[in-house]
């Protein structure tokens, strides 16, 4: 397969796809389907900048020998102690600088709140969303992620055809003429973004 993308390679592939029966059409998205996944991305790029935050006080707070215990409730905590801590083995000049970062990720934990909220809302409004939590374990963030970005199920044939779709295969392990498959495996990068 030619690695340049130009025109012509585009139009070869377009007519593969078309001649091929087992290449399934990608459905167009609805709107709500739409806004769900916005909202999702954008609680997801939040949640990754927030983390990115956490991870970098932490590790700056640990040079200075103040650790921090597991878990994202405890940073905000621990870091004011330090600085208002004078006794702190935390240099002053630091104290300013760090009290910004922990109003930058109040200010992270306030825009994923406000996007978790919105996706609750959304989640009591439709119908297909309402029904999948009444699966036990599935809330609004999974719920709505999950019809946000794979739609309509009745699309798949099957449930392995869906397993597959979500990057879940079964495990197997095959001798010779013997094939026996297990417990699903997750295989590569999921296509759903649940969190």
């Amino acid at each position: 397969m030619p690695r340049s993308k130009t025109d012509r390679s585009d139009a070869r592939a377009l007519l593969e796809a078309a001649r091929n029966a087992d290449i399934r059409p990608v459905p167009v998205k609805t709107r709500s389907q739409q806004a769900l996944t916005a909202l999702h991305r954008l609680r997801s790029t939040w949640v990754a900048a927030r983390t990115a935050r956490i991870n970098t006080v932490r590790g700056l707070l640990r040079e200075f020998g103040v650790m921090i215990p597991v878990g994202a409730k405890h940073v905000q905590e621990h870091m004011r102690a330090a600085i208002s801590d004078v006794n702190s083995p935390l240099p002053e000049s630091l104290h300013a600088i760090l009290g910004l970062m922990g109003e930058e990720i109040r200010q992270l934990e306030e825009r994923i709140h406000i996007v978790e909220l919105q996706l609750h809302r959304l989640s009591k409004q439709l119908p297909v969303v309402a029904r999948l939590q009444t699966i036990p374990g599935i809330g609004p963030i999974s719920s709505t992620a999950l019809v946000s970005f794979v739609g309509d199920v009745v699309r798949f044939p099957s449930a392995r055809h869906f397993a597959s779709y979500l990057g879940l295969t079964p495990r197997e392990h095959s001798s010779g003429l013997r094939r026996r498959l297990v417990r699903l495996a997750s295989v590569g990068t999921p296509t759903c973004a649940c969190s």
